[in-house]
């Protein structure tokens, strides 16, 4: 569970928190504990190294808290009750029903006045006091210009109230009581919970990816190392924690700097080979984390050339069942002829490049056990082949089975230009294809994919 530290600006609060924190479930107490206003930002770095996950404060001490730490701060605030009372406290000293009210303290620690003119025929007046060198006289400003804009009482902190007394000027102190205690440690139950459930989110992950099969890096927008599994460590030659903060590209000279700006600055994915210390083929894909479409950061997975070809296998066994596997190659083509011969020339030069290849030909005349025997030939080889007869089905079929359906699913299921990717979409009697789709077939002949 989540713990809590409270920080009081006064010691006579204690035995009031500890009431609150024996009758909560679900936050486990930290510590309570008085801390001079100079002592404050060095206890809260303090907290955050030990595994603190909340602090709560008043006033002064929750904007101090937030200057140094990146902990959730529960503020603890005057309620309208609370005000409430002492308004009524001092309209019985001064013994009228209307009056004018100052309250001088700090912004954080005030509850809404508005309707008090209206329940209370009081009005309100808020003075916030700045945290300059010389605290105390910021306070007093604020007193003198409440008693000039009439005020009859002041509500306000210690140190206000200390002034007010030598002054003998009608105050009362703001102190916090069960009310305000009661809406900060509601507020922190409800913090917790989000807290907790945000840590087993956490840790579920971790394990995945400690113990996946992959090397996984995460880096920030510069390119700094932010985390790093174990298996990264032992994969790229490098203690896992030994990487924490060093510049990635700085590790990996080999690296081209143009490939990891490609994921953090234009927020596109790369795939390279490198070559770590350890001397390992490993293949890298880095992958850009976007959030409200700005990047944040990557996360890069890497692959020993091993695995990968583990990995290809799989891919092949599959491709191989979903019936996307090119089975023909040049050597079990028959050669009876000199232009049987020459077509095969040529073909087998065609298949070293990953350009477009228009096949033409009489029906029955081998076209696609041609294309199987240049993609099995070329770089496509072991990726999936699928043809597709474009006279088969009508232009809406046709339209879809290519580009995928009209849906926002994330788990639509795949067009066949995406399984194809990175191998060979063979697509029989092209000249049937629709104006529509031909222009999108251009489009993809020149890399831009028109997914439906």
């Amino acid at each position: 569970m989540a713990k809590m530290a409270v920080l009081l600006p006064y010691q006579e609060l204690s035995p009031l928190v500890e009431e609150m924190f024996s009758g909560q479930s679900k936050i486990v107490r930290h510590s309570v504990r008085f801390v001079p206003r100079e002592e404050v930002e060095a206890y809260a770095r303090t907290l955050e190294s030990e595994g603190c996950d909340i602090i709560m404060a008043r006033g002064l001490y929750a904007r101090l808290v937030r200057k140094v730490s990146r902990l959730p701060v529960v503020e603890i605030r005057f309620t309208a009750q609370e005000l409430g009372e002492l308004v009524l406290d001092i309209q019985e000293e001064l013994g009228i029903n209307t009056c004018r009210i100052a309250l001088i303290g700090e912004a954080l620690m005030m509850c809404d006045t508005s309707s008090f003119q209206r329940f209370f025929h009081t009005e309100i007046l808020r003075y916030e006091y700045s945290y300059e060198p010389d605290r105390m006289e910021s306070v007093r400003r604020s007193i003198r210009q409440a008693i000039e804009d009439g005020c009859q009482a002041i509500i306000g902190g210690k140190l206000a109230c200390q002034e007010l007394e030598k002054m003998g000027f009608c105050h009362r102190f703001a102190q916090t009581g069960q009310e305000s205690l009661r809406n900060a440690f509601d507020t922190a139950r409800h913090l917790a919970y989000a807290i907790d459930q945000e840590k087993t989110r956490r840790a579920e992950i971790e394990t995945m990816l400690d113990f996946t099969s992959s090397a996984i890096v995460r880096v920030d927008r510069t390119g700094t190392v932010l985390w790093a599994n174990p298996l990264a460590g032992e994969m790229l030659g490098f203690a896992s924690r030994g990487i924490l903060g060093e510049n990635f590209a700085q590790l990996f000279p080999t690296l081209k700097t143009e490939l990891l700006d490609r994921a953090l600055v234009q927020g596109k994915g790369a795939y390279v080979i490198l070559i770590p210390p350890n001397r390992k083929e490993t293949a890298v894909n880095i992958s850009p984390i976007q959030v409200d479409q700005q990047v944040t950061g990557a996360i890069l997975t890497f692959h020993e050339g091993r695995r990968i070809m583990e990995m290809s296998n799989e891919l092949r066994q599959e491709l191989y069942f979903r019936g996307y596997l090119a089975k023909w190659t040049f050597d079990r083509l028959p050669l009876v002829s000199d232009t049987g011969r020459e077509i095969i020339r040529l073909a087998k030069k065609i298949s070293r490049y990953s350009a477009p290849v228009l096949l033409k030909g009489q029906i029955g005349s081998g076209k696609e056990i041609l294309a199987q025997c240049i993609h099995n030939a070329g770089i496509t080889r072991g990726s999936a082949f699928v043809p597709v007869d474009c006279r088969a089905y009508s232009p809406e079929t046709l339209d879809t089975m290519l580009f995928g359906g009209y849906s926002a699913r994330r788990e639509a299921p795949a067009s066949m230009v995406e399984i194809a990717q990175n191998g060979t979409i063979y697509l029989a009697h092209v000249e049937d294809l629709s104006q529509e789709l031909q222009y999108k077939l251009i489009k993809l002949i020149r890399g831009q994919f028109l997914r439906n």
